[in-house]
């Protein structure tokens, strides 16, 4: 059993390392588009619409970005987790994750049944 285990986390391990390199690729690239768009409005030809349009092209990569970089975090402290011994256990109840749950979420901290019941006591807190 301990034999499956490592190589399931190694499994897990490659799947983040290769999302975390992905994210930063998409992170740069929206980096470098956000400045192409910032030197591209600051040209004299611009009219209101062409800036406004840029800017409501910034506005939508740069809330990309926070959100890559919030699962960027997550991803890190998933790599961490598997370095430490603590990779899929649940932060509040200590049970471990279901396996299917880790390969759609490689990234969860919370089992199946912590994670509804956190989102159903979010629900009635908005």
């Amino acid at each position: 059993m301990e034999n499956n285990l490592n190589d399931f986390e190694k499994e897990m391990e490659q799947v983040l390392l290769t999302s975390r390199t992905e994210l930063l690729n998409k992170i740069q690239k929206n980096n470098e588009a956000i400045d192409t768009l910032a030197n591209d409005s600051n040209g004299e030809n611009n009219d209101s619409v062409d800036l406004a349009s840029d800017e409501l092209a910034k506005r939508s990569l740069l809330a990309i970005n926070r959100q890559d970089a919030s699962t960027l975090n997550s991803i890190e402290h998933a790599i961490v987790r598997i370095k430490n011994g603590n990779y899929g256990n649940c932060a509040l109840c200590g049970k471990s994750i279901n396996k299917e749950r880790l390969r759609a979420v490689p990234y969860a901290v919370l089992c199946y049944d912590c994670k509804i019941k956190q989102e159903k006591e979010n629900r009635h807190i908005s």
